[in-house]
């Protein structure tokens, strides 16, 4: 069993050495829930066999998540100035 595990590793490492990488572009994309559907497939399959685009993925994922969280505050932030205006100003209140 372990001798098989290692030949499967073998191979693994081996295939990885000739796989052409995913681009950084598909890599975003996928992280951002962007990529069209019928690109996905192919994609995770290549994410199985290649750790180097797996952690690559990741840094993606960290970095659009981050973004999710910035894009949130500011909403946020933008909401709540907007609201003081509105009470300052009389504005979007009806009388």
């Amino acid at each position: 069993m372990l001798a098989e595990h290692q030949e499967y590793v073998a191979a693994c490492e081996k295939l990885e050495e000739i796989v052409q990488h995913v681009t950084d572009n598909t890599l975003e994309r996928y992280a951002m829930r962007t990529l069209p559907r019928h690109k996905i497939g192919p994609l995770e399959e290549h994410l199985l066999i290649c750790s180097d685009c797996r952690n690559r993925l990741e840094a993606e994922i960290d970095i659009a998540t981050a973004l999710h969280v910035v894009a949130t505050k500011v909403r946020e932030d933008e909401g709540r100035e907007n609201g003081i205006v509105a009470r300052a100003t009389g504005v979007g209140h009806q009388r």
